[in-house]
């Protein structure tokens, strides 16, 4: 369960968390799933009565 002013799962206080602004965005998070996520070729389901 969360905690009020904590963040979820974590035990450290917001107030003494540190964020890296400049680097926050760095690699861009579309652009990493963009190339994790891209298909070379379509792959038809073979499975689960469908052809």
């Amino acid at each position: 369960m969360k905690l009020s002013g904590m963040r979820s799962h974590y035990i450290i206080p917001l107030k003494d968390a540190k964020v890296n602004v400049k680097n926050l965005l760095t690699p861009n998070p579309r652009t990493v799933s963009q190339l994790l996520l891209k298909r070379d070729k379509f792959i038809p389901a073979t499975w689960g009565g469908y052809k």
